[in-house]
């Protein structure tokens, strides 16, 4: 690439000429190919921006020691320290600084278990998602693959198959087996689009002009097959009209032709806004001279890729010309803003977070239960947490994401438990009150059973009159003989009191017939005083009987009643302090609605 300046001079070394290597254009379309899974991609962005990042802090000594004329006293020398954090922070990738990257000859790097595991959650979290969208993106251009071999006949898409696997293959292969196969690709396509089909396949343009800049390095015949891909793609404007631009944009910038590559970019801009498309326009920009658009876009970046704050240093096209120290110093200028504000805004995070776990504690004396919130969220975590003047940039922001997440995730959690806990209060609440409902039911029930018991008892009582009604019939014999036996007792004073019997020839007997007619009458009178007496005593025993029977009844019900008194107290103490529990987590509940 042409021109320089006293900044690029002060580009370390080993990057001079390997600097283009690590802007995501060069490695691209190769990995939208070839990426089996996202767990490649995620290593191979760690292992680019560890690259990057070695890269920009050395750049940014250096430039820090020309513009302040002493050893990093600078902001550029502050923001080269806060970059070699994070590269002591990615030190478990192996990249030689010599050889930043050699995805052209070795293709995805191995994966050796979690390529994301000892990264800030930031940066793993940035690669993932980078990961994701480069796989959805794969997916994409194979449709549009598949429709444009649609075009050609049957042997033709035979044909327009092996062109890809050749250039498949050549993007894993090393050494001469990828310069053949790229050979093979590059001269089957060439031939492809010499037929009235092929020459409407901008998918073949675009991969002839792939091929002829990263295997011909004929850049200017390149640029043609871009300019065909973009102009045949611009009807669909599916993903290959912005590649197309921005490859034309690039081939345009690597010959020194800034303007049309500032122009041509322009019109990748109106169709997309990503960030690659973003980054690459300001890099043009800032090859014409326009800073201030320049900055505004690597601002974008910045906040739709945090890694661009690095990055950015990384990139030389921002340190030509001669006002390449100016916009250095921007650069700084805004990189030093943006983090103040995420340090700023990471402060109030950690505050909210603060707050959070303050109003937990409160509301855990309130509700009368003990909130155990996760180690991860508790005052433990809020204390390790660094000074925030000493944090990095991405740092800064995973604190800022972080305890905005945690400060939420602690009310969550304290407002679950609360109502965890009142649920089971008003569950427990209403089985209590269903019990004491019982209890009274059964209390109910056991007085009108014991009433029908003690009705029951005292109507049937053994009493004489009941047993003789039950068929106790024989009894009378029984009053008969005693009625005979009182008779009988008393028939010696009947006859002393009558006297002796006259003689005959004095005409009838009247004392005889008087002993006759008391024979004759004495006993049923004997018989019913007989069945009086006994009436009489059974009637005083069954008085004697009722009064032992109510006071068993009596006895018994005050028993019942002292333990339904006892279990209804029990019952009813439960319900009020559940009461009182369900009450204060409620007014614990309303607390936490305001936070």
């Amino acid at each position: 690439m042409s021109g320089g300046g006293p900044l690029f001079s002060l580009i370390p070394k080993p990057f001079r000429h390997d600097h283009e290597r690590l802007r995501a254009i060069e490695h691209e379309y190769q990995l939208e190919l070839v990426a089996e899974n996202a767990r490649q991609l995620v290593q191979f962005y760690a292992t680019i921006l560890r690259a990057q990042a070695s890269q920009a802090s050395q750049t940014l000594r250096n430039i820090d020691v020309m513009v302040n004329g002493r050893e990093t006293s600078g902001q550029l020398g502050t923001l080269a320290t806060d970059i070699d954090l994070l590269v002591d922070g990615m030190d478990h990738f192996p990249v030689d600084d010599l050889q930043p990257l050699e995805f052209a000859q070795h293709t995805i790097l191995p994966i050796h278990g979690d390529p994301s595991a000892d990264l800030q959650d930031t940066l793993a979290t940035e690669f993932e998602r980078l990961a994701r969208q480069l796989m959805r993106q794969q997916k994409a251009l194979v449709k549009i693959h598949d429709r444009m071999r649609g075009m050609y006949e049957a042997q033709a898409q035979i044909r327009r198959a092996e062109s890809n696997r050749w250039l498949v293959s050549g993007m894993k292969r090393l050494g001469r087996d990828r310069e053949e196969d790229f050979e093979d690709a590059l001269r089957i396509l060439k031939d492809m689009v010499t037929t009235p089909q092929g020459m409407q396949d901008y998918v073949a343009w675009f991969e002839i002009g792939w091929l002829l800049w990263k295997h011909e390095r004929n850049l200017p015949e390149a640029e043609e097959a871009f300019y065909r891909a973009q102009r045949l793609s611009a009807v669909k404007g599916d993903a290959f009209y912005v590649k197309s631009l921005r490859h034309l944009a690039y081939v345009q910038h690597l010959q020194g032709r800034f303007a049309e590559a500032y122009e041509t970019i322009q019109k990748a801009l109106v169709a997309s806004d990503e960030h690659d498309t973003r980054f690459d326009a300001a890099r043009y920009a800032a090859s014409r001279g326009f800073s201030e658009e320049c900055l505004r876009l690597l601002e974008q970046c910045i906040y739709d890729r945090p890694t661009t704050i690095i990055s950015m240093f990384a990139e030389v096209d921002f340190l030509r010309g001669a006002a390449a120290a100016r916009l250095a110093r921007a650069m700084a200028d805004m990189a030093a803003r943006m983090l103040e504000e995420a340090r700023d805004r990471a402060d109030d995070n950690v505050e909210h977070w603060q707050q959070a776990l303050e109003i937990v504690r409160e509301v855990e004396r309130e509700a009368g239960l003990p909130i155990a919130l996760p180690k991860g969220i508790a005052e433990e975590a809020l204390g390790d947490t660094p000074a925030l003047d000493d944090v990095d940039y991405l740092v800064a922001l995973e604190i800022e994401r972080k305890a905005l997440a945690y400060g939420d995730q602690t009310v969550t959690f304290a407002r679950e438990t609360i109502l965890r806990v009142d649920s089971e209060r008003a569950i427990e609440q209403n089985k209590v009150s269903l019990a004491l409902h019982d209890l009274d039911l059964s209390q109910r029930r056991i007085i009108t059973e014991a009433e029908d018991d003690r009705r029951d008892r005292l109507t049937n009582l053994n009493t004489l009159s009941r047993y003789i009604r039950g068929g106790g019939r024989w009894i009378y014999a029984i009053f008969f003989l005693a009625a005979v036996g009182v008779d009988v007792h008393f028939m010696p004073q009947v006859q002393a009191l009558i006297g002796p019997s006259r003689s005959p020839v004095s005409g009838p007997d009247l004392n005889k017939i008087l002993l006759y007619a008391y024979l004759a009458f004495s006993w049923p009178i004997f018989f019913y005083m007989v069945y009086l007496v006994s009436v009489l005593v059974d009637s005083f025993f069954n008085i004697f009987r009722r009064q032992q029977a109510e006071a068993e009844w009596a006895s018994m019900m005050d028993a019942q009643a002292d333990v339904y008194e006892q279990e209804a107290a029990d019952l009813r103490g439960r319900l009020t302090a559940l009461e009182t529990e369900r009450a204060r987590t409620q007014r614990a509940l309303k607390r936490l609605e305001h936070v």
